[in-house]
């Protein structure tokens, strides 16, 4: 981290104003501290070179320091749609009219059988911190101690950040359970090679066409019992990820599994995400141990993730804050099934 913090200080100074390049040195080993009274000695220069710390430098150089959410891989990127609600779009498969001779179809309008659901931006989060005017003065006294500031703003707003992300995903996937929006299967950990086959079998039962794991069907039984067309989905192996709690996995087995999946262990590792837990709350007698699932079926879209900072010149800090809003939600057409316990 020594060389970085010249190096980001310099980055700074090469993108900032013709001002402040012309008050504040090229840093270096030797001359921190007269880098640090240039740019605290005056206002702008201090609002200028904060601003660039936290909007620039923080989103790049630190954000290999921070924690990392486990469940991010599964992240869909940013969407903007019109207003605040995401619509999704399923199209069943076409059915058979058989074959005519006739002419009857030619002129028939044959309306695709489509579902549609909607989804809000459920989640605006603001995590704030505070630095105020002696700090930044003490981070120059050297490499180590710019380095502890930088981290100070990036465990506060970033790492926080990342860890309430991993636990409203892991929300979210156990209020559908709860809900009983996931199919659940019983299975019990005290008997992992059933366990282990189980998930296999489901593994391979979602690669056919089938009504049975969309969770569309299961919100709308009664409809589809009267006489709805249900979802018909499928989805390929590549295309699976199975989330399951580290304990779990422990009993399982990495290779023990691999070879149920007639899967390379490093393919199948790339397949599987561990969690600390899959927090159901309503289903408390439901003990789930892993979910299979689409990768497409997890949705989680950043719609605003930014810093603002603001100078407070009464008290001589800067208020920061990191924004970050989302929508986050499971697919109700992509296969999903829940592997669990019901205690009594």
């Amino acid at each position: 981290m020594a060389t970085s913090a010249l190096q980001i200080i310099n980055t700074i100074r090469d993108n900032s104003s013709a001002d402040f390049i012309a008050r504040v040195p090229q840093a270096t080993r030797d001359n921190l501290t007269q880098v640090g009274d240039a740019i605290t000695a005056d206002k702008n220069i201090m609002n200028e070179f904060m601003s660039a710390l936290i909007n620039k430098v923080a989103m790049t150089y630190i954000k290999s320091k921070m924690y990392k959410n486990p469940l991010a891989r599964l992240k869909k990127g940013t969407g903007r749609p019109l207003g605040a609600t995401i619509e999704e779009i399923f199209i069943n498969p076409s059915i058979d009219q058989g074959y005519s001779t006739d002419g009857n179809l030619l002129l028939k309008t044959t309306k695709p059988d489509g579902k549609a659901c909607y989804f809000g931006l459920n989640r605006k989060s603001t995590y704030p911190v505070t630095i105020n005017r002696q700090q930044l003065q003490r981070a120059f006294q050297s490499e180590n101690a710019f380095a502890s500031l930088l981290g100070q703003i990036v465990n506060s707003l970033y790492s926080g950040d990342q860890i309430d992300e991993f636990q409203l995903m892991k929300n979210m996937i156990a209020k559908n359970i709860d809900e009983g929006h996931i199919l659940k299967v019983e299975v019990d950990i005290a008997q992992p090679k059933e366990l282990s086959k189980a998930i296999s079998n489901m593994s391979d039962f979602f690669t056919f066409p089938s009504t049975k794991f969309a969770p569309y069907n299961l919100i709308h039984s009664e409809a589809i019992t009267g006489g709805e067309t249900a979802c018909v989905t499928f989805c390929p192996t590549n295309n699976q990820v199975l989330l399951v709690r580290a304990d779990v996995l422990n009993e399982i087995n990495y290779e023990v599994l691999a070879s149920m999946f007639h899967m390379e262990l490093a393919e199948f590792k790339n397949m599987v995400i561990k969690v600390d837990d899959i927090p159901c709350s309503k289903s408390k007698n439901f003990d789930c141990y892993a979910v299979l699932t689409d990768i497409e079926s997890i949705n989680v879209i950043d719609d605003v993730f930014q810093t603002d900072d603001e100078y407070i010149g009464s008290s001589m800090q800067w208020n920061i804050w990191l924004h970050h809003f989302q929508w986050l939600y499971l697919s109700s057409f992509g296969n999903s099934v829940a592997f669990g316990k019901t205690t009594l």
